[in-house]
């Protein structure tokens, strides 16, 4: 079973805060996070619009879970320069090579990437199933001005089998290229409730 790690509420005791995240946190195992965005006070995770917030690279490592609950995840930020560059992809969370990701009950807010970047928020390769439940996402986008134009303001995928979306919802997410908030390649995309 995945270790799990919970955000003690005692740290909003004065209200809202932000974790300011300068450099990503890598995983190196299936997680759990809990986090505490739960409709009042909230910790938001911060890019600063210079970093991505997570870094997952599983490549060659079978059956990785990751579970992200209650998440409040902004102003990722990643500089791409070029398209070929896969694992360099995703404004807020690269994810490469999970079973699972399930991201449920989070928010989403001003993720960028630019340059030749693809996923404004999340880009995500060759992973198994990707679930988001009832999650709040706005603002995110790509701001490419290249050639490559971007993709998937909130989301992008590549060789990722499927993708499930329920009670969420999207809003002022863009891109230059396809997909304002979702672009799937090669990934069944489900969509229910948003």
């Amino acid at each position: 079973a995945n270790d799990t790690i919970v955000f003690d509420p005692s740290i909003l005791a004065n209200g809202s805060d932000t974790m300011k995240i300068e450099f990503p946190i890598i995983f190196n195992h299936g997680l759990t996070i809990k986090g505490l965005f739960l409709g009042g006070d909230t910790l938001y995770l911060s890019g600063q619009d210079t970093s991505r917030i997570f870094y997952m690279d599983f490549e060659g490592v079978s059956g990785v879970e990751m579970y992200l609950e209650d998440l409040a995840i902004i102003e990722g930020q990643q500089y791409v320069s070029e398209l070929s560059q896969s694992k360099e992809h995703g404004g807020a969370i690269m994810a490469y090579n999970l079973t699972v990701l399930s991201i449920k009950n989070c928010g989403f807010f001003d993720n960028h990437t630019s340059g030749a970047g693809i996923g404004g928020a999340i880009f995500a390769r060759s992973c198994k199933a990707i679930y988001l439940l009832n999650c709040d996402i706005k603002r995110n986008g790509t701001d490419s001005v290249r050639v490559y134009k971007g993709s998937g303001g909130f989301l992008a995928t590549s060789r990722s089998d499927s993708i499930f979306v329920s009670s969420s919802k999207f809003s002022k997410n863009k891109t230059n290229g396809s997909g304002g908030a979702i672009a799937a390649y090669s990934a069944v995309l489900q969509i229910e409730s948003s």
